[in-house]
């Protein structure tokens, strides 16, 4: 793998408003022109210039912060007077589940989601919260949510982002520990669900119709490293879905990459960290670099794959 490699960050101080809080690691999204991070219980949109400029600290959640996720848009990129455009839409949700639309430039909260009846997404404190927001790309105003409870939602949200309908909500049989979205399915997308049995499944999401099993169920519990260690469910860090095929995920371990394709329903393949290595954080796949998996590890290095 790649050598180690060092980069200078261009801090500001008022880009941060206070001490970050461990639950919003993890909590970025860095689209639409505009980076948004959760910094406890507020939401900071950064506009990345040199400087880099605060524009907005939006403040309505009760608790920590823990996703962010810009609206798709058709036009370019956003100006701050966004007239003419419609409001540049970000949903954010914190740890209690709480999910809430913003009106990014203005600052303003346009809407608070609140589950249908029986539903574990919005304001669900006991499911642990939710796993992913994710805007469906085919439909730019649709938002998928899912909960630690196993509970996915999808909402119709208006062009000005002050109501939401739920089209759909669906209880998954086993509650999920990671989820992986495939971005590039123009109906709609594909889940990879990971549970706590180490089992992986593949759901297909329409906005007419709830998700529906697709492929094959695939166990990673009989799978071995190469240094002899049994498969941990519980040591998974991440799903996510290969850019060469749809049906193959990459799951990461701390010390392991495995590879697994849901429609043959098995592990293909696995590579291991040496063990002079520090163990990995999150995987990363770079639009200027495809075909290279790149491993981001807990030492701050890089590490490129191919």
């Amino acid at each position: 793998h790649g050598a180690a490699t060092r980069a200078c960050t261009y801090m500001l101080s008022i880009t941060t408003p206070g001490y970050l809080d461990d639950q919003n690691r993890g909590c970025i999204d860095w689209s639409e022109g505009l980076l948004a991070y959760g910094a406890q219980h507020m939401v900071c949109i950064v506009q990345p210039s040199t400087p880099p400029q605060l524009l907005q600290c939006l403040a309505g959640h009760m608790h920590n912060v823990a996703h962010v996720a810009f609206a798709p848009r058709e036009t370019g990129a956003p100006s701050l007077g966004g007239e003419g455009q419609g409001p540049l839409l970000l949903a954010s949700a914190d740890v209690t589940g709480s999910v809430h639309l913003w009106d990014v430039l203005r600052g303003a909260l346009l809407a608070q989601l609140t589950a249908p009846a029986g539903g574990g997404s919005g304001s669900d404190s006991g499911s642990g919260g939710i796993l992913c927001l994710h805007w469906l790309l085919s439909r730019p105003n649709h938002l998928l949510v899912a909960s630690r409870a196993g509970t996915l939602v999808l909402w119709q949200v208006s062009a000005a982002g002050r109501a939401a309908t739920a089209l759909w909500q669906s209880s998954l049989t086993e509650s999920p520990t990671l989820l992986a979205i495939d971005r590039h399915v123009a109906d709609g997308g594909r889940i990879a669900v990971h549970t706590a049995r180490g089992a992986l499944y593949q759901l297909s999401v329409l906005p007419s119709e709830p998700p529906s099993a697709v492929g094959a169920s695939c166990s990673l519990t009989r799978h071995v490293s190469a240094s002899g260690a049994a498969y941990s469910p519980a040591a998974a860090l991440q799903l996510l879905y290969s850019p060469h095929h749809q049906a193959q995920v990459y799951v990461l371990l701390p010390r392991e990459v495995v590879l697994a394709d849901l429609e043959a329903g098995l592990p293909l393949t696995s590579v291991s960290l040496d063990r002079t290595d520090h163990p990995f954080w999150q995987l990363l796949l770079p639009a200027c670099l495809p075909g290279m998996l790149l491993g981001l590890h807990t030492d701050g290095c890089l590490s490129a794959w191919l």
